[in-house]
């Protein structure tokens, strides 16, 4: 997945948060010079897409 370009299309639509802290997504240029991330979890029948903040991302790693 290129998280560039999908944080792009979720940033477009104005609405995103982190999934654990519940920041909300800036927008793109600054989500993506800020390291903001765009991970899959996997379930039982679809992958659910999450947002993950540069902080949160650092206390995950």
């Amino acid at each position: 997945m290129n998280v560039n370009e999908a944080l792009r299309a979720i940033c477009s639509t104005g609405e995103g948060f982190c999934w654990y802290c519940d920041s909300k997504l800036p927008a793109a240029d600054s989500a993506i010079r800020e390291g903001w991330d765009v991970q899959r979890m996997a379930g039982d029948r679809v992958a659910t897409i999450i947002l993950v903040c540069p902080t949160c991302l650092h206390a995950e790693g």
